[in-house]
Formats: C-alpha cells, sequence, structure tokens
C-alpha cells in the first residue's frame, strides 16, 4: 500500500499472490472478484491546539484551569495547510449540569473536547479527548439556585 497522497489503484490478485502466508501454501490465486480496489491515502499530520473553556449560564470567580491545556489532533494535511496558525478547541459542561454545582465550591470535572465547525470532519483525531475542568461558581442566572435549593430539600 502507498505512503504517499493519491488514489492508487490496487492490483488484489497480484497483492494476494504476494502474500507469505498464500506462497507457502502452493496455493495458485487465478481470479479475484473484484480485481481491483482504489485506495484514497492522505497523509495525517499532528497539530496542537489550545483548549478553551466555556462555561456558559454561570458566573466564575477566580481561574479556570484545564489539564491538560493543549490537546493534539492528527488531521489530514490537506486540512491542516488551510488552519490558522493557533488552533483553538473548546470544553464545555452542561447547563443542567452545571446547575446542580452550589456556589462558592472548587470543582472538578471530566469534559469531551470539542472541535469548531471547520474541523469537524471524520477523519480527525483528539489525543486526549477528555480533560479536566476545575472552577469555583460565583452565580448562575435566576432561578437555577434556587430550583437546586428547592430541589435539595
Amino acid at each position: 500500500v502507498p505512503t504517499t497522497d493519491g488514489t492508487p489503484n490496487i492490483d488484489l490478485a497480484a497483492r494476494i499472490a504476494q502474500l507469505d502466508a498464500i506462497r507457502q501454501t502452493g496455493v495458485e490465486v487465478t481470479d479475484v472478484d473484484p480485481n481491483s480496489i482504489s485506495l484514497i491515502v492522505e497523509t495525517m499530520v499532528s497539530v496542537e491546539a489550545v483548549v478553551v473553556p466555556v462555561l456558559n449560564d454561570v458566573q466564575i470567580t477566580g481561574d479556570i484551569t484545564v489539564v491538560p491545556a493543549t490537546v493534539t489532533l492528527l488531521i489530514p494535511s490537506s486540512v491542516s495547510d488551510t488552519l490558522p496558525e493557533a488552533i483553538q478547541v473548546t470544553v464545555s459542561l452542561p447547563p443542567n449540569e452545571l446547575a446542580l454545582l452550589q456556589h462558592g465550591y472548587r470543582y472538578t470535572k471530566d469534559a469531551g473536547v470539542r472541535l469548531p465547525a471547520s474541523l469537524d470532519l471524520p477523519d480527525i483525531k483528539i489525543e486526549p479527548s477528555t480533560v479536566s475542568i476545575s472552577f469555583t461558581i460565583k452565580s448562575s442566572p435566576i432561578g437555577l439556585s434556587s430550583w437546586y435549593s428547592w430541589i435539595s430539600k
């Protein structure tokens, strides 16, 4: 299989006949269906992305810490050529989870890293795909803290 970008056509009968497991048996491959396949080969590159915390619907006091602060993206080289120099991904918690947290306490939660829309492609891998986010909630929108107090009783 080629290791450079392109769309090579692979002759399956020839490739199968070259396999040691086939040659050692003395079997002769006379026909293969389909005769060939086309592959799409694309070089993948690693790029570093900064993880940006997004905590909507709450006010935070103090620093928000993300560990690790950067992740590695494995992306097709054709995509990397179109990216800005500084790549950012986000991490957030759902509003319903934030609503259950009490004010004034420091929390550390694990959350999945999210790609920006321009990179939300099936071939892209994130490592690590989950990071820890630490924060202290100062307040939340009116109603959420009252709702939490009410259900906690």
